[in-house]
């Protein structure tokens, strides 16, 4: 094995974790009552973007963010931004994803607030099923609702869950886009926590104006966004303390705002704050240190993050390379760094991670804080520390110390940190750590990838943390997946034992062991990554030195659908039971299959011959749908060919329509257009029915071309089946040119007779000796016509992930009546580059028994000309 290989081993088994979409619960086990105050546990999340479907290909992106520790019944997010220009052609588009734990459905009211104090947008209301989650991306209510705002428009975001018994959290996803790409290629990723709680104090940890970079010709800067969550105007100072071009004193520079009610504030762009650190010719000095955000006038309320910039230039509205966004915190009595690294391989040839940590003393005297490093290389109660005094109002930067390098002698290159206060009673910290992925094997090299993290506390209570064994592709077509991963830190010199239960599903881990001061990576377990899950889940710590031996580990898992999400499940799947693979795969089928008691059983099942027929049933017991297999044989296995999937007919009629029959109509190349009908006799005597063929015509059909046959009771009746059919039917065809268009009418004599039926398209090769069949479409026939329609779904040239191939959507109208027909189709969504909703409309006269289908019609093609 090579050198590179072994080092991406070693980082995808101790760093690389793959997660969407799910939690953590981390809590003391019953058993432990009387140390239930205890907090064992720490960590953090990364989310990778990289190139192709394995964390073999080269990474693009790295995002390091904090475990959440707290469910809430309130949500806030202080930054949604929407096509938002970053210079250049690089865009910013952002979007939160809730996560539901409880065992109960819960409602959400979600809350849009625009840059202008009042302005409050529509609010919507979305339901998150039990122990499940959604993505604001996904809600047409959402992205209905944020179309209607500029390009670029900032807003903020309140989520309130007013029936949560306890509460509920998730994340917002900010992405920097490509603009100019068609599949809009990921070029940076930030994800944060949503805020739960709004404050009168709180802290931004590490600013920076202006600050040098290893990267050729890029500046550091932060900006401050504040929010006013409440509806009484709040007067805000902003102080930041720090150290100011060549003055090596701490400094502290105070600035004093008024946001209204629900109101909005940004550092970004506000000669009143870049006037704190200019010089005497009004330049603007490099600068580094911390704020303090104090509500000190009003009754409003206040959250809000720092938003760290990379740019490609000398001033605060350079390009963007890279932005981490991080919440606004409060004060600590400890800090913890999950992952620290030392120059650790990467994967990557000649790249290393390293981490730097910036410390802030919020005290009026010099405060001495102290380091104690824990390894993970096997010497985990081999620790060492130093202690350093930080000035008042001051910081420690780690970047290029000797003592912080030092605590990786002897090899040990990455481990966790403990930090304290010589302060034990006062919650005197706060701290940002930076992690970086730099060329070559030196700390000062030239950085690749950034990623900012806010330390926090221990995990109080539980944790939550998205968890996916497989990697999502971002986008249709696009090459760029991404992962989320995570590691668990035991703070605490005693072996715990963890459960993990992943939500959704009736499967639980308990025998996950974390040794003492060591690190649980839940990628590296080979049962959790066989499951192919993809949701949210709960840890535990179920036993402090535990004694008794682990449950064993299932071998056996399947996924099966569940309120229209694939879950996992342990062991054999019972008989009859769906597979599904992803959540697509459970949209149109049952939720779950209903038990049915039967009275007597049968003393044999017979073996299947091959049948036709129909059946009925009664009760609203189910709903579902219909599918419908080609199949081939290849030796004495049968392969599935191809599958169509349509829904159950749940309404006989005396009358049925269908408004597209093909006879021999070309499909392209060697390839021909067929389609007949199979009806459904649920009557227990004989039904006689009527066939009528009108002509495709928009003017008018004239007078149909009519056959009758008469079907057995309790009757299927096809061309397969019916001699006298198929022969009516061939005898109606023949007489027609090739690819001629008809639609169907189909009447029962007696109005009392109600018969269900289908429509089976083909797309038959005939270059093939045997005419094999390329793809099938099958549709219930209509029962009623009506004044007005819906199409769910148009697109019109639309790309797919198939090398060049488009999509496009015709439709086809037939008048069944005898009188003209005026009808307007109304088109309402998005066209070319303009991402508003706009409506379109096409006017059409139908005459009697008349006939309209878009295809080739210019008319409705230039509703979508340029």
């Amino acid at each position: 094995m090579n050198k590179i290989k072994l080092y991406l081993l070693i980082f995808i088994a101790f760093v690389s974790i793959i997660v969407i979409g799910w939690y953590i619960n981390s809590y003391l086990s019953q058993s432990r009552a009387n140390n239930q105050s205890e907090n064992y546990i720490t960590g953090l999340v990364r989310h990778q973007t990289f190139l192709g479907g394995t964390n073999s290909n080269s990474l693009i992106d790295v995002n390091d963010f904090q475990l959440n520790t707290e469910t809430s019944t309130v949500l806030y997010y202080p930054l949604q931004v929407r096509n938002w220009t970053a210079g250049g052609n690089l865009k910013q588009w952002s979007s939160f994803e809730l996560y539901n734990p409880n065992n109960n459905p819960v409602n959400a009211q979600v809350f849009i607030y625009g840059v202008a104090p009042d302005n409050q947008g529509s609010a919507f209301t979305v339901t998150i099923p039990a122990k499940s989650y959604i993505r604001s991306q996904d809600l047409s209510e959402f992205n209905n609702l944020i179309s209607g705002y500029p390009n670029g428009r900032v807003f903020w975001v309140k989520i309130f869950f007013p029936n949560a018994n306890n509460g509920l959290l998730g994340i917002n996803k900010w992405r920097l886009v490509d603009g100019t790409k068609t599949n809009a290629p990921i070029v940076d990723t930030d994800i944060s926590n949503l805020q739960t709680k709004s404050e009168k104090n709180l802290v931004a940890p590490l600013i920076t104006i202006k600050g040098s970079t290893t990267m050729s010709n890029a500046t550091q800067w932060t900006d401050i966004i504040v929010v006013n969550v409440k509806e009484d105007q709040a007067r805000i100072r902003i102080t930041f303390n720090g150290k100011i071009g060549q003055n090596n004193t701490v400094q502290t520079k105070r600035i004093e705002k008024t946001i209204e009610r629900y109101g909005y504030y940004s550092t970004y762009g506000d000669q009143s704050w870049y006037n704190l650190f200019k010089d005497n010719n009004g330049q603007i000095q490099s600068a580094t240190g911390w704020a303090r955000v104090d509500v000190i006038g009003g009754n409003g309320e206040i959250i809000g993050l720092t938003r760290s910039r990379i740019l490609n230039g000398q001033s605060y509205n350079s390009p963007l390379i890279y932005v981490n966004d991080e919440n606004l915190v409060i004060p600590q009595k400890e800090l913890y760094v999950p992952l620290a690294f030392f120059g650790y391989e990467s994967g990557m040839p000649d790249h290393t991670q390293w981490t730097n940590i910036v410390i802030s003393n919020l005290l009026d005297e010099t405060n001495k804080v102290n380091f104690e490093y824990i390894p993970l290389t096997g010497e985990n109660l081999n620790k060492s520390s130093f202690s350093v005094n930080i000035e008042p109002k001051g910081q420690y930067n780690s970047y290029g110390r000797t003592e912080w390098l030092n605590l990786a002698a002897n090899g040990r290159k990455y481990g966790w940190i403990k930090i304290t206060s010589d302060q034990l009673n006062q919650a005197v910290l706060v701290g940002m750590a930076r992690w970086t992925l730099r060329s070559g094997s030196e700390s000062r090299n030239s950085a690749r990838i950034v990623s900012d993290m806010v330390l926090t506390s221990k995990i109080q209570g539980k944790t939550y943390v998205p968890f996916s064994s497989q990697p999502q592709q971002i986008a249709s077509g696009s090459l760029q997946y991404e992962k989320y991963n995570f590691v668990v830190i035991n703070t605490n010199q005693n072996v715990i034992r963890l459960n993990l239960a992943l939500s959704g599903s009736n499967y639980n881990f308990n025998n996950l062991l974390i040794s003492a001061y060591g690190l649980f990576n839940f990628y590296s377990n080979s049962s959790l990554q066989q499951i192919n899950y993809t949701g949210w889940g709960e840890v535990s710590v179920l036993a402090v030195n535990p004694t008794n031996t682990p449950t064993a580990v299932p071998t056996s898992f399947y996924r099966t659908c569940d309120n229209n999400r694939c879950v996992v499940r342990t062991g054999t799947p019972p008989a009859n039971t769906r597979t599904c693979s992803t959540d697509a795969d459970c949209l149109s089928r049952p939720t779950n299959t209903p038990t049915i008691a039967v009275t007597n059983t049968p003393t044999a099942i017979p073996s299947p011959t091959r049948a036709t027929g129909t059946g009925t049933g009664t009760g609203n017991i189910a709903i579902g749908f219909n599918r419908y297999q080609v199949n081939y044989l290849s030796g004495s296995d049968e392969i599935l060919y191809d599958s169509d999937d349509f829904q159950f007919n749940a309404e006989p009629s005396s009358v049925l329509y269908y408004p597209l029959v093909v006879r021999d109509w070309t499909g392209g190349v060697n390839l021909k257009q067929w389609s007949s009908f199979e009806l459904y006799n649920p009557n227990n005597e004989r039904v006689s029915v009527s066939f009528m063929f009108y002509d495709a015509n928009v003017n008018g059909a004239g007078n149909p071309s009519v056959f009758s046959i008469s079907m057995n009771p309790n009757s299927r009746l096809g061309l397969d089946n019916n001699n006298e059919y198929q022969t009516k039917w061939n005898e109606l065809l023949s007489g027609r040119n090739n690819g001629r268009l008809m639609w169907a009418k189909i009447v029962t004599a007696n109005s009392n007779h109600k018969i269900i039926g289908i429509n089976k398209w083909r797309l038959i090769d005939t270059s093939k000796t045997s005419r094999q069949i390329v793809d099938n479409e099958i549709n219930n026939l209509h029962t009623k016509a009506r004044a007005s329609w819906v199409v769910p779904f148009v697109v019109i040239k639309e790309s797919t992930s198939n090398n060049n191939d488009t999509q496009w959507t015709d439709l086809v109208i037939a008048n069944v009546t005898r009188n003209n027909a005026r009808v307007e189709i109304d088109f309402v969504g998005k066209i070319g580059s303009n991402s508003a909703i706009q409506t379109k409309r096409l006017e059409l006269n139908i005459g009697p028994y008349g006939y309209y289908g878009t295809y080739g019609d210019n008319k409705w093609y230039d509703l979508f000309s340029g």
